[in-house]
């Protein structure tokens, strides 16, 4: 069995071991017939069918009833993931959920939209999770919400968010700069060449040029020649949390209301009325519950519902029907009292559509013939406003901003950020503000660091409901504000380019000019204090990179006297320091502040110890520094860096060729020049090509200061010493 009472108490014998310590018959209503059985901590196994079997001396009954078991999952996560087919890949996962729940897509207007893909699981305790997937376009459905409903139930949860503009991939400042360097660059190299060759093919030209003058006869200067100039970028959901869900079986629902009867002896009855105020929610309906006691017929007595003044009523029941002459406006065509209970004393009223006006205290009367009686209760209206909208702004104080937002609550309600452990996260800014309606808004902002709270959830709670709504976001890395490549590259390029100039007007400009640091010591030495304070622990700070390593700082305060400093590696060895300042404060004691530089692979895990040397007593903090911290070649720096040597290296080549070529084709030209000044007599121009042969020879023994004789029509220096005859005997011609 689940439950079996007998004898006047409840037997556990023979009580199916799943059961144990999770059942309890409802003992306060057995005197009235009513048996009802609760069940604590609901499990997917307590489903199914139940049978309810009494049984007295001579006579036993049974009826069959079903439980049916439903669970409500976790708050929708919607984890902005990453860039994906030109928007941005958004997932939204939920757990807990029984039976299998339906999931949606919304956007701001309610309209569906269609996932990109959808997955369900069933986990160890059978329950359900699901987990879709979207891609947000830019200025398309950017407000949208993750819906997951509860079909059992009738129930969802819901989670929203926003993604703001700046998130969306878009053509940087930087990559346009980039862009137009490099096309510059690559032009001014196809600019070099193609002038290179247009010059190389215009010096053949011009050499020709002179070539046919000089065949001629005819002369020229090479200052004649033309010089061409050369220019050079849903809502919230809950798991199902079962704590503790009662569940009643009977037969017969009766609902008895205690309370103290006065013992007037001439009282014909007493109209009782709860004595916790009614709570009900915005928009639904509410019933009030009063009743007679003794229970009597209410059915021929005036039953006058009203709040502050007897004659404007809310609802009136008199003569055995409803009367609304004189009933107040705002209630008209929203009250009903419930007469299938007048029979039996039981003078409930149902007000449908509640308004925030419908709050406060509420009057029930009742007359008969020759007797009344009244009570009071009070009416307690609260809202539920909408799931919380959870938008993701923009980039703030090296982080992301984010904003949650909601609407139609009342009482004021209770705000809260959470991360993914359940801890409370300390808001950025909070402010609430109250509608036209009486309902209250409410807009909360945070700013999410990289690897600090990424995951996290806005929750909004109703105090007098004790409900909440909430939903979760989830930010992935790529969304934080990093180091753009394309940023990098645009700074090397400018660095070298601009460096350049700048060392060069630094260079010229220099004028050798030596600064002197002129420090200051105190040399008064304060009288020492008879006490002696230890310090505070070393604040450990990693402060930069320094000399391809991380420096590390280590400081302390409030010591005396003057105490020892130390770093030590891992095995306890002592480490140099890159420096060391002790100063002392206002109140005689010590600060100190001390520096080293952590290379990798060596020494990454420190600590800073510092010593009184009077109380031999020391603080010590340690620190560990991952290998990803330390400084390491970037890919971009040095294929950029390749590309920029490379194109310089051209450039430099481009001009040392020109120049090359010049000087050769200015020697050419002196030499064309000189073979024109010797001219033939006409007799003997077709021996051209040998006096021309016969020149060069000649030419070798060509000596500043020397003799001179004439062969074949040129003067030929000759050696005083030892004259070099010409190597052919023909008559010196006649010199014009």
């Amino acid at each position: 069995f689940v439950h079996l009472y007998r004898g006047g108490k409840d037997q556990y014998e023979g009580q199916i071991p799943e059961y144990r310590g999770r059942t309890e018959l409802l003992k306060a209503g057995l005197t009235d017939g009513n048996i009802p059985l609760r069940i604590l901590n609901i499990r997917h196994s307590d489903e199914g069918q139940y049978l309810c079997f009494v049984q007295d001396d001579t006579f036993y009954e049974e009826t069959i009833l079903e439980l049916q078991v439903a669970g409500l999952g976790s708050a929708p996560l919607i984890s902005v993931e990453g860039h994906q087919d030109g928007g941005i890949r958004v997932i939204c996962q939920s757990a807990g959920w029984y039976p299998e729940p339906e999931m949606l897509w919304r956007d701001l207007n309610g309209r569906h939209l269609p996932s990109l893909s959808e997955t369900t699981s069933r986990g160890d305790n059978n329950l359900f999770g699901i987990e879709t997937a979207l891609i947000v376009k830019k200025h398309s459905n950017q407000n949208l919400s993750c819906c997951i409903r509860n079909t059992v139930l009738n129930q969802e949860k819901e989670s929203a968010v926003y993604i703001a503009d700046s998130f969306f991939l878009r053509v940087t400042p930087w990559k346009v700069a980039l862009s137009v360097i490099l096309v510059g660059l690559f032009g001014f190299i196809g600019l070099a060449a193609y002038l290179f060759k247009m010059k190389d093919k215009r010096d053949n030209e011009i050499n020709q040029s002179k070539a046919i003058f000089l065949k001629n006869g005819h002369s020229f200067s090479d200052k004649s020649l033309p010089v061409i100039p050369v220019l050079g970028y849903c809502h919230p959901v809950c798991g199902v949390n079962a704590t503790s869900l009662d569940v009643c079986l009977e037969n017969v629902f009766k609902a008895f209301l205690s309370a103290s009867v006065f013992p007037f002896s001439f009282a014909k009855f007493t109209v009782i009325g709860p004595r916790d105020p009614v709570t009900t929610i915005l928009g639904q309906e509410a019933v009030l519950p009063c009743h007679l006691s003794p229970p009597m017929s209410a059915a021929n007595m005036e039953v006058r519902w009203f709040r502050s003044q007897f004659v404007s009523f809310v609802h009136l029941y008199r003569d055995g029907k409803d009367q609304y002459e004189g009933q107040i406006p705002e209630y008209q065509g929203r009250t009903e009292l419930l007469k299938a209970g007048l029979t039996d004393g039981n003078v409930l009223l149902r007000i449908l559509n509640i308004r925030h006006s419908d709050e406060g205290q509420y009057l029930c009367f009742v007359q008969d013939d020759t007797f009344y009686e009244e009570t009071v209760l009070e009416l307690q209206v609260a809202g539920l406003g909408s799931a919380p909208l959870i938008s993701v702004e923009g980039h703030q104080d090296g982080g992301i901003r984010v904003v949650c937002r909601s609407a139609g609550w009342y009482p004021e309600p209770v705000v809260l950020w959470r991360d993914l452990s359940g801890r409370h996260l300390p808001s950025l800014s909070e402010t609430k503000s109250r509608g036209d309606n009486n309902l209250f808004e409410i807009e909360t902002a945070l700013i999410v660091k990289k690897h600090s709270n990424q995951n996290l959830s806005c929750c909004i709670r109703n105090t007098i409901l004790n409900q909440e709504k909430e939903s979760a976001v989830y930010i992935a890395d790529s969304l934080f504000p990093r180091v753009n490549p394309w940023m990098v590259a645009l700074s090397v390029i400018l660095m070298v380019l601009f460096g350049f100039i700048g060392l060069t007007a630094y260079l010229f400009k220099m004028k050798g000019k030596l600064t002197e640091e002129v420090g200051k010591r105190h040399t008064e030495i304060d009288k020492r204090d008879n006490e002696i304070s230890l310090g505070s622990a070393p604040l450990i700070s990693v402060e930069d990179h320094k000399d391809g390593g991380i420096r590390v700082v280590c400081r302390s305060s409030g010591w005396y006297p003057e105490p020892e400093v130390l770093w030590k590696d891992l095995s306890g060895r002592d480490l140099p320091s890159l420096s060391e300042t002790t100063s002392r404060g206002d109140n005689n004691l010590f600060g100190i502040e001390t520096a080293l530089i952590v290379k990798k692979h060596s020494n990454q895990n420190l600590s800073c110890c510092i010593r009184n040397t009077i109380l031999n007593q020391e603080k010590e903090s340690a620190v560990y520094i991952a290998d990803p911290f330390f400084p390491r070649v970037n890919s971009w720096m040095v294929a950029l860096s390749v590309i920029l040597v490379v194109l310089f290296g051209f450039i430099g080549l481009t001009v040392y060729l020109f120049k090359i070529k010049g000087k050769l084709t200015e020697e050419v030209g002196k030499q064309n020049l000189e073979i024109g000044k010797c001219h033939f007599p006409s007799s003997e121009k077709k021996d051209f090509i040998q006096n021309w042969i016969f020149m060069w020879e000649c030419n070798e023994s060509l000596v500043t200061g020397s003799d001179f004789s004439f062969c074949g029509g040129c003067s030929i220096p000759t050696l005083p010493s030892s004259p070099r005859p010409c190597p052919h005997s023909a008559p010196s011609p006649k010199v014009p």
